[in-house]
């Protein structure tokens, strides 16, 4: 009986043991996301923060300088613009970070390739009409055996010489 009493604690502690460093693990991973997760963040709102800087050195530039000035509002809107793309970049990234997002992304782009462009299309009715006619088929048969099943309540008498 000791022995069994032994065994059984053995391995129990063991399953404890790999619990816990299972355990372990999926917290080390949480915080590691969480600290990807706070950085991008962090450089979304800085891309932004340039963004608005460099929008507001447009209008200033604008409002002192007129047609002169256009050289200076080039380059600030270069810089608007590139600060933008780096906020969205680090949008996608914390986007991609997060499973659902990734997934989202995905969806996204597909639904863009098929619908922004001509080739995009063409290969979109391509793949999409053979699954069409494979529906309709199902469809049919399905119409069929539903008919059949109905026609078996209505006249069950029918139904049982037919078979």
């Amino acid at each position: 009986m000791a022995k069994k009493h032994f065994n059984l604690e053995t391995e129990l502690t063991g399953k404890i043991d790999d619990l816990t460093a299972k355990l372990n693990r999926a917290n080390s991973q949480v915080n590691r996301y969480k600290n990807k997760t706070k950085q991008h963040n962090k450089d979304v709102q800085q891309s932004f923060n340039n963004t608005t800087n460099s929008i507001t050195d447009v209008g200033n530039a604008i409002a002192s300088g007129g047609i002169n000035s256009l050289p200076a509002l080039f380059k600030a809107t270069k810089s608007a613009v590139a600060g933008a793309t780096t906020g969205l970049k680090g949008l996608k990234k914390a986007l991609v970070s997060t499973g659902i997002g990734a997934i989202v992304l995905a969806v996204g782009s597909l639904a863009a390739a098929f619908t922004m462009s001509e080739k995009g299309a063409a290969k979109f009715r391509k793949i999409w009409m053979p699954l069409t006619v494979a529906f309709d088929n199902v469809l049919d048969v399905l119409a069929d055996l539903g008919e059949t099943i109905i026609a078996a309540f209505e006249n069950p008498q029918q139904a049982v010489k037919d078979l």
